[in-house]
């Protein structure tokens, strides 16, 4: 018998993105169609203003689309209410930002749990554990962002990422305030997140940084122009 195919965890279809109106108009996404499937590292590639991270902010539901649809699980994301959205985002996608976004009079462990926090869930303390020495950081719970590197800080918010298990890690240029050796260590752990089965799409403009992926999808004026495996 033929095994039956894996279906995708995240689906786009004819998705387009349009700001403004008339003459000022701009098309920042025009009828992209892309499938994730779970377990697998996806790198979005592209130039600055190439739509990449608009494309990326619409599949996770920060940006709502033109027109098109966005499946999270098979959960149809185009045309939910916003408090519906917030609550989808939260439970089911994990974001890390070049910026870190680590609340800096909050110590590590607090800005790790911190999601499970705002959910009104209890802090599973073996998963704690579990989590932050996999990603290298469970000697840092006690000290605040300030004191921490810059590889460390992006380790610590990857750990925020995945407290919740999410269904998506959303990584949205995540060594982009890195320097190359902590860039390295960065999408080193993104790549082991994905090989234990996380499902990760990293947005980048560093074709160094793509090659970390399963797969290379380009974007270049709102259009998806290539997809292909990553070279290993």
């Amino acid at each position: 018998m033929t095994a039956e195919p894996t279906p995708p965890i995240l689906s786009a279809r004819s998705l387009s993105r349009t700001y403004g109106t008339g003459p000022a108009c701009v098309e920042a996404l025009k009828g992209v169609d892309l499938d994730v499937l779970p377990g697998t590292f996806t790198s979005i590639m592209g130039p600055s203003g190439s739509g990449k991270s608009t494309l990326v902010h619409c599949l996770s539901g920060m940006d709502r689309p033109t027109s098109g649809s966005v499946t999270l699980e098979g959960v149809q994301m185009v045309g939910m209410k916003d408090r519906a959205l917030t609550e989808l985002r939260r439970r089911r996608i994990g974001f890390v930002f070049q910026s870190f976004n680590l609340l800096p009079t909050h110590m590590v462990r607090t800005n790790i749990t911190m999601p499970l926090r705002l959910a009104g869930q209890k802090v599973d303390e073996d998963r704690l554990r579990e989590l932050t020495g996999r990603l290298g950081v469970d000697g840092l719970l006690g000290r605040l962002p300030a004191t921490l590197s810059g590889g460390q800080a992006q380790r610590v918010a990857i750990a925020r990422a995945l407290i919740a298990a999410p269904a998506l890690l959303v990584a949205d240029e995540p060594t982009g305030n890195l320097d190359s050796a902590a860039s390295q260590e960065v999408l080193t752990l993104l790549r082991s997140t994905a090989d234990a089965g996380q499902t990760v799409l990293m947005v980048t403009h560093d074709a160094d940084a793509a090659a970390a992926g399963d797969r290379v999808v380009v974007i270049r004026d709102g259009r998806v122009v290539e997809d292909r495996e990553a070279r290993s």
